[in-house]
């Protein structure tokens, strides 16, 4: 009975050693990519799924990896064998929901539709799920549908913020700034430290002739993130309604040594062709 009672404890105790190990081995890739040293980090993971090949963490920390390294296809392979050997129905979702994110980045829309509509399957409540269906669908030009999502969303919990700055920049592409202004409003007093909601916002009241609330809206965002090369080219712009165009330009500028054009297109790059000779 002594014997047959040791059999079955040891499984339980490689399985918290082996988790352990995977723990470790999350932490010095971890450590490894603070220090901008990404090849390190990547070989700990690949390493450490050789040792472990059923940790599902393991899957997960490398598919997230791969999607911050822009490797969509090998992030989607390492969310998929997560998947495959996942037991445990939150962790399933959260891979379906990361490898929808990877789809989507190489535009495989219908692909990352049908893995959230199986995430819902398993948990019929989930706001990360319903996030990405509502930006699936608008792709696929559904917007009908993809209303439906944000509307979920809210019913879920409506103190989420995401969902009402979703909807103000749905409304912003449709020219309807003063629902826009709304959708921004509710959101700023959920989150009130985020500053993309300022500079959404501040676009918005430029929109409506608001020159003065644009301009607070966008120091105020820009104060909270100097970094944020989209409220750079909105100063710029109400700098131009202004008639500042050499500080616009300064601006437009900026907007690009911080990364504009590569997160967000040539919009800036046309400004300046247009204002800046």
């Amino acid at each position: 009975m002594k014997k047959t009672l040791l059999l079955l404890l040891l499984p339980l105790f490689f399985q918290l050693s082996a988790q352990e190990s995977a723990e470790d081995v999350i932490n010095k890739s971890e450590k490894h990519f603070k220090k901008k040293e990404y090849k390190e980090a990547m070989t700990d993971l690949n390493d450490g799924l050789i040792k472990m090949p059923d940790s599902t963490k393991l899957y997960l920390q490398r598919g997230n990896l791969n999607l911050t390294y822009q490797l969509f296809d090998k992030a989607e392979s390492d969310f998929t064998l997560g998947l495959k050997i996942s037991m445990d129905t939150n962790e399933k979702v959260i891979f379906l929901i990361n490898r929808s994110s990877a789809k989507t980045s190489v535009r495989n829309f219908e692909g990352a539709y049908t893995d959230m509509k199986q995430a819902l399957e398993l948990d019929s409540n989930n706001i990360g799920a319903y996030s990405n269906l509502a930006y699936i669908t608008d792709e696929l030009h559904r917007p009908d549908e993809a209303l439906i999502y944000y509307n979920k969303i809210i019913e879920i919990d409506p103190k989420f913020s995401p969902v009402y700055v979703n909807l103000g920049y749905r409304s912003q592409l449709a020219d309807e700034h003063e629902k826009a202004l709304e959708y921004f409003n509710t959101a700023v007093k959920l989150s009130p430290k985020e500053p993309l909601i300022y500079s959404n916002r501040s676009f918005s009241k430029l929109k409506t002739n608001d020159l003065k609330g644009a301009r607070k809206d966008i120091e105020k965002s820009l104060k909270i993130f100097p970094s944020n090369s989209y409220a750079y080219k909105i100063r710029a712009l109400i700098l131009i309604e202004e008639g500042n165009k050499e500080e616009a330009c300064e601006d437009l500028f900026l907007a690009n040594k911080r990364g504009y054009t590569e997160q967000y297109g040539t919009e800036v790059n046309e400004l300046m062709r247009k204002h800046c000779n």
